[in-house]
């Protein structure tokens, strides 16, 4: 699962998208696909999402 948040007014509070994210919170369990779309779709290579999990 990928949450994206931000801050209004000293409070976390869930953003709709990447792009008015500060923070992003990914944590099992993962869709079919999740991680390489997201690697893809925000310029990150995959093995820096992957390389500290056990899979």
């Amino acid at each position: 699962m990928i949450r994206y948040l931000a801050q209004e007014q000293k409070e976390l509070i869930d953003a709709a998208e990447l792009a008015s994210a500060k923070w992003i919170n990914i944590y099992p369990p993962f869709e079919h696909g999740e991680l390489e779309q997201f690697a893809k779709s925000s310029n990150i290579p995959l093995d820096f999402l992957t390389d500290s999990l056990d899979i």
